[in-house]
């Protein structure tokens, strides 16, 4: 009978610590999720500090940190996100803030797009990091190579849901408005990826747009 307390008492003991873990776990991700709402730029720093060397949520409050930092030279984000990269290789988002990065340094479009895609290759499903490749990406389509176009497609798709009122009409404008065949290429690979595409393209841009100069009839 004493044996069998026993193991009572010692399974409750196990039960019991690893409800605080997880409740711990909770709560280090609601604390994140308040310092997002809350963080500005001049803010930042001291909010998610200290998160830097939790496991759970450190390299989330590591890329917000990179995000609303006050501006700094690209190389130095570049460096920061590849030092970021180096603990949390699988890091969707970073290989996102990477490409990013990359293109605000006037590196070649071929580092842009290989950033991009181990962004998809590393968060292929994730709907916010879908809507940050599409809108980060498609204003320059054209100067992207065809696999990178075929995957932002995808983003655009699986991310729309995500995307605000505002980013949809930016792209929109982009698009609408590009000097070259951007805006149709995009209609039409919307139109290839059936209803959802084609939803898009509906709201996206309604009607291929007008080659630029075209005299009014």
């Amino acid at each position: 009978m004493m044996r069998v307390r026993e193991i009572r008492f010692w399974t409750t003991l196990v039960v019991v610590g690893l409800s605080l873990v997880a409740i711990d776990e909770g709560w280090s991700a609601l604390r994140l999720g308040l310092a997002e709402a809350l963080a500005d730029p001049s803010t930042a720093e001291a909010r998610f500090a200290p998160f830097a060397s939790d496991g759970l949520v450190g390299d989330v409050a590591e890329r917000d940190l990179l995000r609303l930092a006050s501006p700094t030279a690209a190389q130095a984000k570049i460096d920061v996100v590849g030092a970021l990269l180096s603990e949390t290789p699988l890091n969707g988002g970073a290989w996102l803030d990477l490409a990013i990065a990359r293109r605000a340094a006037g590196l070649s479009m071929e580092g842009v797009a290989a950033a991009l895609a181990m962004s998809a290759t590393t968060g292929p499903n994730e709907a916010r990091l879908m809507a940050g490749r599409a809108a980060f990406a498609l204003p320059f389509w054209s100067a992207l190579p065809p696999d990178t176009r075929r995957t932002l497609v995808a983003d655009l798709i699986g991310g729309w849901p995500a995307l605000d009122g505002g980013e949809r009409a930016r792209l929109a404008a982009i698009l609408s408005e590009a000097s070259d065949r951007s805006g149709e290429e995009v209609r039409a690979a919307l139109l290839l990826n059936s209803s959802p595409g084609a939803a898009i393209a509906a709201t996206l841009l309604p009607s291929p747009p007008e080659a630029p100069g075209a005299a009014a009839k």
